[in-house]
């Protein structure tokens, strides 16, 4: 093993990165290389933000649109070319395709065109359909994993369908893939065969109700319903992977995951993995916790290190609920933790197989390079893209001799579509690589230079709102769950039900009314509240008293005003579990 000098590594990335990038020049990635229509809006919406935005929401409703009438009036309202400056073609083509006498040809060129994007980065309806697909990447040593589109189900029956389907995945593809070619490349590691169908599942399809409120019931759930499809797989010889999505459902999917990991039926089995995404501030206590998880269960756990996928997702919900972003702020601190977390994949790589998911040249040359600085054996570990993009980049590193695998999502045109929104919200990034390098040109050598240090007060920056609400509670988070569990379950033992709701004008309490009950949704036995009825008497007084506190009121400055609300919110937001549990009851 060599030392560890980060300025020679960093030395060793730059030549690397700048072979690699010379031998991709031959080929350009398709996702820049199409045809004009594809060309011509795809650079266009590099340049203008507006358009970018108006032509995803146009893309995404466009599998609902039943006739051309519809298709029309969305291009005119969507993409209406007034104060916009576009291409005379694109402009002359737009205007024609929402009215006048050829708008039906145009709109249903427009579709199709639309269409054929979306298939471009799906492998086919379903797993019969994608088979040739699958066939032809392996045919030039490029392996496979795929994905069913569509996943996050709303009822029980949508998701016995998703598992069902899963199953049919497993069988074509594993009574398929015996009678392909043998390539050492893709069929062995250094510890021996590999499975050749490779299968990503995302919890999501598995349960429609996953929620943190029900950690425990709903990580229960998820090992009931994937301990016997991952069985199914394991009997097949095939490899599954867990998809990480947003991390509302993060701490259930690793739960769950390490349930069924060191589950007896799979505990010995090696051909499991999981995503970490580098973009998440907590990434590094999540390796440290498979780490420990493969240990225990004495057997390796494949980790496929992507950047992530949601982090405009992440970042505006968190906003919304007033918590801390999960994710990093700048994308040079997810770059640079990416790196930090592919050394320490490569450090631990006979627990954890490293699986590298990107197209950014710095990062996987990163990897390549630390790898044989650790003497990482060549085949444990792998490189992985996304299909439909950065062909150039895949077909040199399998050239080179490292094990490439595409993730090939298999779905229908709906589905398609928001996964194709997804993928060229990545790739017309201002910060993506392959729009960096391929669409604004930059310099290569800029592309490789090692992730900018960014000082956390710049990380951070940002306007302080004058007012801010009180956050949300945050039940992902477990010291917030067991806080509110635990008021819930006093309240009840306490029995301190009924509560007297008494009367009150001016600060004097009146309980000598009439009594209403009001019995508990949750259980019609038990009566929640007693509170009294107040009489038209009451209702006077209570007028007086506010005529009479008025001017009082009116004096204060807005300073005061303030205080005293403020006041009032910090003994509701102290008291907040006990009231939330109260509500619940």
């Amino acid at each position: 093993m060599r030392s560890y000098d980060p300025r020679e590594t960093d030395v060793r990335i730059g030549r690397l990165g700048n072979e690699l990038w010379e031998e991709m020049q031959s080929e350009r990635p398709s996702l820049f290389n199409r045809e004009w229509w594809e060309n011509q809006l795809l650079g266009r919406v590099m340049e203008d933000e507006g358009l970018k935005v108006d032509m995803f929401r146009f893309v995404d409703v466009l599998p609902t649109l039943r006739d051309t009438a519809a298709v029309s009036d969305h291009i005119r309202e969507y993409l209406g070319t007034h104060d916009r400056e576009l291409p005379k073609a694109l402009t002359i083509a737009l205007k024609a395709a929402s009215r006048g006498l050829a708008a039906p040809l145009l709109a249903r060129l427009i579709r199709r065109n639309a269409t054929r994007m979306a298939e471009r980065f799906i492998v086919g309806h379903d797993a019969a359909e994608a088979l040739p697909a699958l066939r032809t990447l392996h045919t030039h040593g490029i392996g496979f994993t795929v994905d069913l589109l569509g996943e996050a189900v709303v009822s029980r029956r949508e998701s016995e369908i998703f598992r069902e389907r899963y199953v049919e995945l497993i069988d074509t593809l594993a009574a398929a893939v015996p009678a392909w070619p043998e390539d050492v490349v893709l069929d062995r590691d250094d510890r021996g065969r590999l499975p050749r169908v490779n299968v990503s599942v995302k919890f999501s399809a598995m349960d429609p109700h996953l929620d943190a409120v029900d950690f425990s019931g709903s990580v229960n759930r998820l090992v009931e319903r994937m301990l016997p499809l991952m069985a199914h797989a394991r009997d097949a010889g095939v490899f599954i992977n867990v998809d990480l999505e947003q991390t509302s459902l993060g701490g259930m999917t690793y739960a769950a995951f390490e349930r069924l990991a060191r589950h007896p039926e799979l505990a010995g089995w090696p051909h499991l993995g999981i995503v970490v995404q580098a973009y998440l501030r907590d990434a590094d206590s999540r390796l440290n916790d498979l780490l420990d998880l493969a240990r225990k269960r004495g057997t390796p756990l494949t980790v496929r290190l992507v950047k992530g996928a949601y982090w405009d997702y992440e970042t505006l919900s968190a906003r919304l609920r007033g918590w801390p972003a999960p994710v990093f702020a700048r994308k040079a601190q997810t770059d640079s933790n990416y790196e930090h977390l592919s050394r320490r994949l490569l450090e631990n790589h006979k627990w954890l197989r490293p699986a590298f998911g990107s197209h950014n040249l710095r990062s996987l040359a990163h990897a390549l390079v630390v790898a044989d600085e650790l003497d990482v054996p060549p085949g444990a570990l792998e490189l992985q893209m996304l299909f439909g993009m950065a062909e150039a980049e895949r077909r040199v590193l399998r050239e080179r001799g490292h094990r490439v695998r595409v993730y090939c999502p298999i779905g229908e045109l709906l589905p398609g579509m928001a996964y194709l929104v997804r993928r060229l919200l990545e790739n017309t990034s201002n910060q993506g690589f392959l729009r960096l390098a391929l669409h604004d040109e930059r310099e290569i050598g800029e592309l490789l230079a090692p992730p900018r240090e960014v000082a956390p007060d710049e990380a951070e920056a940002g306007a302080v709102p004058a007012f801010v609400n009180c956050p949300w509670r945050d039940f992902t988070v477990e010291a917030q769950r067991t806080a509110f569990a635990e008021a819930v379950a006093t309240t009840s033992a306490t029995r301190c039900f009924p509560v007297v709701v008494p009367v009150i004008i001016g600060g004097v309490e009146h309980t000598e009314r009439e009594r209403l009950a009001w019995m508990s949704p949750n259980d019609t036995g038990v009566q929640v509240t007693s509170f009294c009825d107040a009489t038209r008497e009451d209702v006077d007084r209570a007028v007086q008293v506010a005529w009479e506190g008025w001017p009082s009121w009116r004096a204060r400055t807005p300073d005061e005003r303030a205080i005293l609300l403020e006041r009032v919110a910090d003994r509701l937001e102290w008291d907040r579990e006990r009231l939330a549990a109260l509500q619940v009851w």
